[in-house]
Order: C-alpha cells, then sequence, then structure tokens
C-alpha cells in the first residue's frame, strides 16, 4: 500500500444523514457491499460524531432536514474540519428552493437529487474518492534519500515496504530529529489532519511540534533509548470528545541512523469524564493563558486546583491556549 493509493485499497468510510429512515436505509442498501457505511436519522447527532472525532471518506447529507439543515451541518463541520465539510454529498429533492440552490451554488459539494438511481449514487461516491486521491498525489511522500548514510542503513536494516502496509502510524527520524521516512498511514493521518506537505516532509524537524514539558520529557526518552540500543515503549492518551483512547507510543533505536517511532491504538471506550462547560471566567489565567494537559486534554482551572473535562475545547480548542502536563498524567504516564 502506498499514501496515493490509502483509500483504494482499504473499504471507504461513509456516513449517510437524513431524516427519512427509509431513504438512509436505501443509500445504505446501494452501497453496503463495497462500502462500509452507517447511517443516522438526526443530523445534530451526526455533527456529535464528526466534531467527537470520527472521521468519513463521504458524508451524504439530506440538504433539507428538520433541527439543523444539510447545509447548516456543512456549515458547522466547517469550523473545525474543512476537509469533512467538502467530503460532503447533498441529497436534495425535485422541488428545490430559491434558497436551496443558491447554496449549491455557493459550495464546490457535489449534490445527487432525489429520487436517486443506484448507478448515479455509485459514481457519485467513486468520483468522489477519486478526489481524495488526487488530494493524496498532490501531497506525495518524498522518498527515502539514496545518498543520505543514515538512510541506506535504514534501508537496510528495515522492510520499507512491509512498514508502509502496517495501519499503525510510522516515522523515521535521524539522530538530529529530522524526519527521514513516514509510512502510508502516518502520511494519510497528516493529510486528512490538514497538514502541509512541507510539514510532514522529509528534513523536517519531528519532535518541533511537540510542546511544553511533553518535549522535554520524549526528547530525554528519544536521548535514553538512543544510547542504551534499547526498545522505548510508552503509553499515552488521546481522546476526542466523547472516546477515550488509549495509545501506545514504541521507539526503536537504528544504530547511528536514528529512531523509528510507532503509534499504535491500543483501547478505545466510551468517554466517562464529567463534562463541564467551556467558561473562559474558570479557566483563563491571569496571564491571559487557558492550559490543557497535552496527553489527557484536560483543563486546568484558574486557581489550579483540578482539571476539568471540556470536551467543546477538545473538539475546537479556545483562542490562547498553551499545552502542559497534569499531575496525575505526569506520574502515571511519564515520571
Amino acid at each position: 500500500m502506498t499514501a496515493n493509493k490509502v483509500v483504494a485499497s482499504a473499504r471507504a468510510r461513509i456516513l449517510v444523514v437524513d431524516d427519512e429512515p427509509s431513504i438512509a436505509a436505501a443509500v445504505q442498501r446501494a452501497l453496503k457491499r463495497d462500502y462500509d457505511v452507517v447511517t443516522e436519522t438526526s443530523s445534530k447527532i451526526a455533527l456529535t460524531r464528526v466534531r467527537s472525532g470520527e472521521r468519513f471518506d463521504v458524508i451524504i447529507a439530506d440538504l433539507m432536514m428538520p433541527n439543523l439543515s444539510g447545509a447548516n451541518l456543512h456549515a458547522e463541520i466547517q469550523k473545525f474540519d474543512l476537509q469533512q465539510a467538502e467530503r460532503i454529498i447533498f441529497l436534495t429533492g425535485a422541488a428545490l428552493t430559491p434558497a436551496g440552490r443558491d447554496f449549491l451554488a455557493s459550495v464546490p459539494n457535489r449534490w445527487i437529487e432525489k429520487p436517486f438511481d443506484v448507478t448515479g449514487l455509485r459514481r457519485g461516491i467513486a468520483d468522489a474518492l477519486g478526489a481524495i486521491e488526487e488530494a493524496l498525489d498532490a501531497s506525495p511522500r518524498e522518498p527515502l534519500s539514496t545518498t543520505d548514510d543514515a538512510a541506506r542503513n535504514l534501508a537496510k536494516r528495515f522492510d520499507l515496504a512491509a512498514l508502509d502496509a502496517e495501519a499503525s502510524t510510522m516515522v523515521i527520524v535521524s539522530g538530529g530529529g529530522s524526519i527521514l521516512w513516514v509510512n502510508a498511514a502516518w502520511h494519510a493521518f497528516g493529510v486528512a489532519n490538514g497538514a502541509t506537505p512541507e510539514a510532514i516532509a522529509r528534513g523536517v524537524g519531528y519532535f518541533e511540534a511537540v510542546q511544553g514539558e511533553l518535549r522535554t520529557w520524549i526528547l530525554d526518552a528519544a536521548a535514553r533509548c538512543s544510547a542504551s540500543g534499547k526498545v522505548f515503549e510508552n503509553d499515552y492518551e488521546c481522546s476526542s470528545p466523547t472516546v477515550e483512547r488509549k495509545f501506545r507510543m514504541r521507539m526503536l533505536p537504528v544504530s547511528e541512523a536514528g529512531l523509528l517511532i510507532e503509534h499504535s491504538l491500543r483501547l478505545e471506550s466510551p468517554h466517562t469524564g464529567v463534562a463541564e462547560e467551556p467558561d473562559p471566567a474558570n479557566y483563563r489565567s491571569d496571564d491571559g493563558l487557558i492550559v490543557m494537559c497535552s496527553n489527557c486534554r484536560r483543563v486546568r482551572r484558574f486557581d489550579k486546583t483540578a482539571w476539568d473535562w471540556v470536551p467543546t475545547w477538545v473538539a475546537v480548542q479556545p483562542e490562547r491556549v498553551s499545552h502542559g502536563l497534569c499531575f496525575v498524567c505526569f506520574k502515571f504516564y511519564y515520571h
């Protein structure tokens, strides 16, 4: 599997949003042979799923729905994930209102008229997935250098084609911390989360993106791993607003060449934290900063007495946020 064929090599995931259960079921029947299809009859629940961190290759949404229309669903998703908003295909009725026509003319999204024919629906999905592959093609991974000694050592030690097919995200960094190679999962993750080609290119400093206390810790861990020649493992959290996720990071020393760093999902379950309201008055410090734990993503109260679970700020970070480690995470994961 290569980065340019991530979509083609796995079943695409599609979310169907229509307040009419019969329409949602019909779309699911038409597509389930080739794709993993989930349905929602509530656009508000669909929005919550996307906001919580679920990602879909295509979202099929009815344009006219009660409470939250397809157009408003698009607008809300656009606030925090432009790429997911771009992947919406709208279903429209024949009696389209002037406002509906104006909206469709104002966005680049595809749309399909109801009642739809199965062939046309499948063609629309195929076109949308083709556009995703084109986006990946426009941001290709750089090949491993054949003139760099460290890169040649990596190519000798690892079966890079096998690593490229792994579901875990993997990156190989030089002794100085620069990216030498990333696998397809890493590249696709970066593109899906809006990373520019320059941000995930060979030569970029891998550790530059890590902030605060966690940066000091991970640099020390990398140095100890390289010096000892032993594999280093550490679990950590990275949850969405509704799903608690635990990952494992593994660092494998590669002689003088640097490190192979792998991140794999270990545990996923509904988040049980008591949700607090995103009131800046409760959390913004005297210097105007809101401090969020880099690990559990809880937010420190302004008086430093506790760290609260504020899922709204996990979905969309507030202005002037600083990242650190809460006492519990520091002692449990990083001490």
